[in-house]
């Protein structure tokens, strides 16, 4: 469990929930039916028109996959399992195959798939070249959900400012009837529920697990940069120490291999 992200999401909206109790006295006077029609609603709505029914499905196991739950990339890792696919190489290549499907990382075991058969075919920068190009699909692939995420961030606000100007048309148009005085309220409700539930929504979740997703995402590069050059060494067949190093000199001293 990602303790970090799931204690600060819930931190925020006990502070914000706590200061409307405060504020309005009682939690039921912060609810108002029209006003979560045209935000929740709204945004739920739209989220179809501009995702794919079946890639919400990817939208949400991301969300809980790598914004709640405890990442499970370590860079560490990745240099032990490098290390190993170098010294598993100089026994042959069943050795090498065998240890490529113990790896971990989806995106390294992908590319020492393709080791062998580049041995005399490809030159070295065709193959890191190669590497390169498999490395962004990963990547553009890994976007679409932070892209979503940051899509539909525009959206809540909208609905709410939607809702705050049909708050106020309603308003004006009961000035003119005999109960103007008991319509005033629930317009104004309306009006300012709204655009308060928009950015409610907004900075409470979906804000915050974009930027999560993000970060995550662009940590990526960071990951496949580190694969493709110790790769590319075992490709080159250099001392299996040597890798080691080159690979730690990616890393911090406290992220490197113990």
């Amino acid at each position: 469990m990602n303790l970090g992200a799931l204690g600060g999401l819930i931190s925020v909206n006990v502070v914000f929930f706590t200061s409307v109790i405060l504020a309005l006295g009682d939690i039921a006077t912060f609810y108002d039916g029209p006003s979560v029609l045209i935000v929740f609603g709204g945004t739920f709505s739209v989220l179809f028109i501009f995702i794919p029914a079946k890639d919400i499905k990817l939208m949400v196991s991301a969300l809980k996959g790598e914004a709640i739950k405890k990442s499970t990339f370590n860079y560490a890792k990745a240099v032990e399992d490098i290390v190993m696919l170098a010294q598993e190489k100089r026994k042959g290549e069943s050795a090498y195959d065998s240890a490529v499907k113990k790896v971990s990382s989806p995106f390294l075991q992908d590319a020492a798939s393709i080791l062998f058969w580049t041995d005399s075919e490809v030159t070295a920068d065709e193959f890191r070249d190669l590497l390169n190009t498999r490395a962004g699909t990963y990547y553009s692939a890994g976007s679409e959900v932070p892209k979503s995420m940051n899509t539909l961030s525009k959206f809540p606000p909208a609905f709410g400012m939607m809702g705050t100007v049909l708050g106020l048309v309603a308003l004006l148009q009961s000035l003119s009837s005999p109960d103007a005085k008991s319509q005033i309220g629930p317009a104004m409700a309306v009006a300012l529920m709204t655009t308060l539930y928009g950015i409610m929504v907004n900075n409470l979740f979906i804000v915050p697990l974009s930027e999560n997703l993000t970060k995550r995402h662009d940590d990526m590069l960071r990951e496949y940069g580190l694969i493709v050059e110790g790769i590319m060494l075992i490709q080159q067949d250099k001392p299996t120490k040597y890798i080691e190093e080159k690979l730690n000199s990616f890393l911090m001293p406290n992220e490197r291999p113990t």
